[in-house]
């Protein structure tokens, strides 16, 4: 049979719309992205997205010196050596090994990888509600239902037992996500519920715990960044340079694990998923611990 191009187009787009419908009304959940409203010429330039928590002040004068330096000096090269240079730094900033760190395009991508490395639709990710939604959203893009737990309340964030409870309710779980501080209720968990709640996790669940916030807390807030020094094979620590290093432009995320569990994540990267002016930025950032606890205290 010979079809016309406009039939052939007609049939096309049906069976599209087929796959997608049943992409979002099958057994996972998609949320939407709501994009921005673009920025019509002649209005503010620099709009500041307060749901975004984009950092107003931008980075400090040395990282934002080093990422032009390295626009005007390695555009044209991929960001290979930089990458790595910059794990080294992380590795020598939080006293673990090179490869307990692997880097991310923002830790959004790292998110992703967790989602699609750890999680499926036998196993489910154990998430909080309400929480920032990249798991929810993730997850969903593969017809993976999240098991949501209603936060005790919404002020408040985790429901730490309940999660628990749910890890144990016979039923397969690939992860739990825990984002403490939580985004987007602000709560922090205190150290001996949330050390808790590790201790009982099976070894067989990845944790994954997000301190996008972890640098705005003074030093009683407890980061699972000790974990990974402890060498527990189960947990994972995502952070980023978007929030407080005023970064958000130049998509440098990192997690901190144990080397066979990052090396799992490590295939599911976009390749030359770092940029030289965010490598350059964020290694001079690392260093310049004035500038993030100025931001700390503008942020009280």
């Amino acid at each position: 049979m010979h079809l016309r191009r406009r039939e052939f187009m007609t049939l096309a787009g049906g069976a599209g719309m087929s796959v997608l419908t049943g992409c979002v009304s099958g057994q996972g959940r998609v949320a939407a992205i709501v994009e921005k409203e673009p920025v019509l010429p002649g209005t503010c330039p620099f709009p500041i997205y307060l749901n975004s928590n984009e950092n107003p002040f931008g980075p400090s004068r040395q990282a934002l010196e080093a990422g032009s330096r390295a626009v005007m000096d390695s555009a044209n090269r991929y960001a290979r050596e930089e990458r790595d240079g910059l794990t080294r730094d992380l590795a020598d900033f939080y006293k673990v090994k090179p490869e307990q760190v692997l880097l991310g395009c923002g830790g959004i991508e790292l998110l992703k990888i967790v989602a699609d490395v750890f999680c499926s639709s036998a196993r489910p990710p154990v998430i909080s509600e309400p929480v920032y939604e990249a798991i929810d959203y993730f997850a969903g893009l593969r017809l993976i239902r999240p098991v949501a737990i209603p936060a005790k309340d919404r002020d408040k964030g985790h429901d730490l037992q309940r999660m628990l409870d749910a890890v144990y309710s016979g039923r397969d779980i690939g992860m739990v996500y825990v984002c403490n501080p939580c985004n987007p209720t602000g709560n922090i968990l205190h150290k001996n519920e949330l050390m808790d709640f590790i201790r009982q996790i099976p070894s067989q669940v990845i944790i994954v715990v997000d301190e996008a916030y972890a640098e705005y807390v003074d030093k009683k807030f407890f980061s699972c960044v000790d974990y990974v020094r402890e060498g527990t094979p189960n947990i994972i620590v995502i952070r980023t340079f978007s929030k407080i290093y005023g970064l958000a432009g130049l998509r440098i995320g990192y997690c901190l694990g144990q080397p066979e569990v990052l090396r799992a994540m490590a295939g599911h990267r976009i390749w030359n998923n770092i940029n030289q002016a965010g490598a350059a930025a964020a290694s001079e950032a690392l260093k310049d611990q004035v500038w993030a606890g100025k931001m700390r205290r503008e942020a009280v």
